[in-house]
């Protein structure tokens, strides 16, 4: 049982770890409502969720995240390493 420990608390570290090093990188990542009017995108509602699409066309949005010059499949492709991923912990 404390081996579960152990390896749940090096776990935990290191993906905060990450988590902060994505923020010092790219900046934070901007909730729904902090992005509504600074990002190109469609709010949705889809079964009591509310998520947010972002415009893969947006040049500032592409900038940001350093996604420039990556096609859209490329992109979707990316699922964790996408720089603006950030762990649940």
């Amino acid at each position: 049982m404390a081996m579960v420990g152990v390896c749940a608390t090096i776990l935990y570290f290191g993906l905060e770890r990450e988590n902060k090093r994505r923020e010092a990188q790219y900046g934070p990542v901007l909730n729904d409502f902090e992005q509504e009017g600074i990002a190109t995108g469609v709010k949705t509602r889809q079964e009591g969720w509310s998520t947010w699409q972002q415009d893969l066309n947006d040049e500032v949005y592409l900038a940001r995240w350093g996604l420039t010059g990556m096609t859209k499949e490329e992109m979707l492709d990316l699922g964790d390493d996408h720089p603006a991923f950030r762990y649940a912990l």
